[in-house]
């Protein structure tokens, strides 16, 4: 048969390593490269006589070959001369077994005076799969001269992550991917950089750093961008604590009298949450955008709000759950008005619901009764408490 179904079943073992290859020549390229994954083959020479490989994955013409940390003798080269060495990784093919091998290889050259110029050794040249039973793949060129050894990387290394091979940037896209990957104990200039253009490159819902003790995690791309009374016009990571900052009173007694504004909580309340905060980004990455709060409570609704300037705030039902589970926005009018921006879900709870429930139970910021708050209960249920309860504060924020 001149065609062949390679991903598919046809009753027997059909796939060869050929055809894995040109797949993977399909998505690399033909040439030989160094992949992104685990330490990328990391050169490094505790010592003159030390060359040490970390672990990582080559694309040798599509055939991919995984390489383990190892260490390679180097040669002492005479005081009055030079000498190029080379580190490769070498496949091989039995023709007799039809076994396919790989190993990590230090070439020796030879050595020359100081006054000429060192060549570099030979090694084996071919294309695998039109039959060559030896290939190397050049990683590393170390030049000796005398007691000096310096080396340099000579093998390219290809950057492909498959998530933004087949996502564009920006928010839009990015939103729509959970990954949940650990990006670290700090973010970096580089991702403060894509953050700020936008396009998030490397960034997705769920990843997460682990700054002073606490997970902060992505929980939405440009979730304000475009609104309020004034347009926010910054791009920005909204970032949500998996765990309560700590736990405090929403007001000194059960009144909700001034709504979400008036309350002890946004006034004093998130001051420490704000240090915190403050501690593990820097206050000038802090997005600071407009944000419409309720500022007063009349038959037990927040009858009235206001724009404000917003940098840490309690979030919203919507924010958590999509939707409003106890915030009263009715109470018999025909045309209710839900003084608020946070009107959707965010993406970290809507790819990932069990980042609601973390075992305890932490306020919103929604006015439910002229004694109440909304608040998500530790089991993950919706709910409202009197307001001098004590419970959990795990704000919402962007950072730009």
């Amino acid at each position: 048969m001149s065609t062949n179904i390679i991903t598919g079943y046809t009753g027997e073992r059909h796939i060869t390593p050929a055809m894995d290859a040109a797949v993977f020549r399909a998505v690399f390229g033909n040439d030989s490269y160094i992949l992104s994954e685990g330490d990328m083959l990391q050169g490094s020479m505790p010592d003159n006589n030390r060359f040490v490989v970390a672990g990582g994955i080559v694309s040798m013409q599509g055939h991919q070959i995984q390489v383990k940390q190892e260490t390679l003798a180097v040669d002492t080269c005479a005081s009055a001369n030079r000498r190029i060495d080379l580190v490769v990784v070498r496949y091989t093919h039995d023709a007799a077994s039809q076994v396919d091998a790989a190993e990590l290889l230090l070439l020796k050259g030879s050595e020359v005076s100081s006054s000429n110029d060192p060549t570099e050794p030979a090694y084996n040249t071919g294309t695998i799969d039109e039959g060559a039973t030896v290939v190397d793949m050049p990683l590393y060129r170390i030049d000796l001269a005398g007691a000096s050894v310096e080396f340099t990387l000579i093998a390219p290394r290809i950057d492909v992550n498959l998530f933004e091979t087949l996502i564009p940037n920006g928010a839009a896209s990015h939103n729509a991917v959970y990954r949940g990957k650990f990006l670290g104990s700090a973010v970096t200039d580089e991702q403060y950089a894509e953050i700020a253009a936008g396009t998030f490159h490397d960034l997705f819902i769920g990843d997460y750093w682990t700054i002073n003790g606490f997970n902060w995690r992505i929980a939405d791309f440009d979730y304000w961008y475009g609104m309020g009374d004034t347009a926010c016009g910054t791009h920005h990571a909204v970032i949500v604590p998996d765990e309560i900052l700590y736990t405090a009173q929403m007001n000194s007694s059960n009144v909700t009298t001034g709504g979400y504004y008036g309350s002890a909580m946004y006034t004093s309340g998130l001051n420490s949450a704000k240090a915190t905060i403050n501690s593990a980004f820097g206050s000038t990455h802090i997005l600071n955008h407009r944000e419409l709060l309720t500022n007063a409570v009349t038959n037990g609704y927040a009858s009235a709000g206001a724009w404000y300037n917003s940098t840490v705030e309690l979030m919203t039902e919507e924010m958590v759950y999509g939707s409003i589970e106890f915030k009263n926005i009715m109470n018999g009018t025909t045309v209710p008005y839900s003084y608020t921006i946070g009107q959707s879900q965010l993406k970290l709870f809507q790819h990932d619901h069990s980042r609601i429930c973390n075992r305890s139970d932490w306020w919103l910021r929604d006015v439910v009764s002229a004694a109440a708050f909304a608040f998500v209960a530790s089991g993950g249920g919706a709910g409202s408490h009197d307001a001098s309860n004590t419970l959990g504060v795990r704000p919402a924020f962007g950072i730009c």
